[in-house]
């Protein structure tokens, strides 16, 4: 099982799929969609792995698109609001 190969755990707050854009914004993203997104970007898929996917999806509620631009004083504003 590939969470037992961790000795410790973190609790994880956010979740983001990166979007370049020439705006910043952050939008929520529904639990079907972040699932196809995880899906979308693992590359190697077993049964396992989407078990897995699965229920993580199902039990984490934070998953957002993150658009950005390269704009260093912008980001700063954005990552002070949010």
């Amino acid at each position: 099982d590939w969470g037992n190969r961790f000795p410790r755990k973190y609790e994880v707050g956010n979740i983001y799929f990166l979007k370049k854009s020439l705006t910043f914004k952050k939008i929520p993203l529904d639990k079907t969609s972040a699932l196809k997104r995880l899906l979308e970007s693992t590359r190697i898929i077993g049964k396992n792995s989407v078990k897995h996917l699965m229920k993580f999806t199902n039990e984490f509620d934070n998953f957002y698109y993150l658009y950005f631009s390269k704009n260093k004083k912008e980001l700063i504003k954005f990552y002070e609001k949010n």
